[in-house]
């Protein structure tokens, strides 16, 4: 039984550890415990694909602010 706990806290832990907010991972913890990888999975997909969205946001805001910043550098 020890090894099932252990799994529990490694996974709770990874959870953590990838950024997921709490009610996500009360989620996962709760499918775990069902043993439904698959909607497991598919939760956790869909919010690697946010992040990922947050990533190109923020690349977008970056190259916005370069151009900006090189145009203004131009000026002077």
């Amino acid at each position: 039984m020890a090894q099932a706990n252990d799994r529990k806290e490694i996974l709770h832990q990874n959870l953590i550890d990838a950024g997921c907010p709490i009610e996500l991972t009360r989620i996962c913890m709760e499918l775990a415990e069902q043993g439904n990888n698959n909607a497991m999975i598919e939760i956790l997909s869909r919010h690697r694909q946010d992040l990922l969205n947050n990533i190109h946001q923020g690349q977008d805001a970056l190259d916005c602010l370069d151009y900006l910043v090189h145009q203004l550098k131009k000026r002077t």
